[in-house]
Parts: C-alpha cells; sequence; structure tokens
C-alpha cells in the first residue's frame, strides 16, 4: 500500500509539472522559456527524489508547497491556490502518508 501511495504521488507530482510546464509556451524561446520552467523543474526533482526516499519527497514538496504559496501570492485568491498550490499540498501529504515511521531507508519495502 505505501509503494502503491508512493507511485501514484509521484505521477501525479510529474503530470502537476507538465501542466505548470505549458504556461511557459507563451513565452518566446530564449531566456525567458528557461526562467518560466524552473517551478517545473523543482517540482520534477522532487518527485525524483519521492521515488528513492518517500520522506525525502514529502519534506521537499511541502517545502515547495509553501514557497509557491508566497511567491506566487496564491494565498490572495482561491482559484490560484487550487489550480498551483493545493497540488502540492496533495502530493506532500501523499509522500508522507507513504513514509514508514522509524525506518532508515524508505526505499525498500
Amino acid at each position: 500500500m505505501t509503494r502503491t501511495l508512493k507511485n501514484i504521488a509521484s505521477i501525479t507530482g510529474f503530470v502537476f509539472a507538465g501542466f505548470l510546464g505549458l504556461f511557459a509556451l507563451d513565452t518566446p524561446f530564449g531566456l525567458g522559456f528557461f526562467i518560466h520552467l524552473i517551478p517545473s523543474l523543482l517540482i520534477v526533482i522532487a518527485c525524483a527524489a519521492g521515488l528513492k526516499n518517500a520522506l525525502a519527497g514529502g519534506i521537499s514538496t511541502a517545502v515547495l508547497f509553501v514557497v509557491f504559496t508566497f511567491f506566487f501570492h496564491t494565498w490572495r485568491a482561491p482559484a490560484p491556490f487550487l489550480i498551483v498550490s493545493l497540488p502540492l499540498f496533495i502530493i506532500s501529504a501523499l509522500f508522507l502518508f507513504s513514509a514508514k515511521p522509524g525506518k532508515k531507508d524508505n526505499a525498500k519495502e
């Protein structure tokens, strides 16, 4: 069950990173395009870390949840919060629920 939760969290994170990456397509290709892809890259790195260690993935996506909420000001209106911040909270919760407490390496089940 914990492995399933970890896989669901990873897949959801990768899909969410792809969704945020779509917003980078409205800029011309060049430096601006790559700057708009930085949030997606951070989510991909956090989810890749979550594949190896669920606790690391949970903590890193929780940090991204807080950073995205305050950096992008999604706390001001419900729609941006639901679209940008809430998926990170759900992904973080899935990673943290799949982490086994007291176990040093969460990757081996």
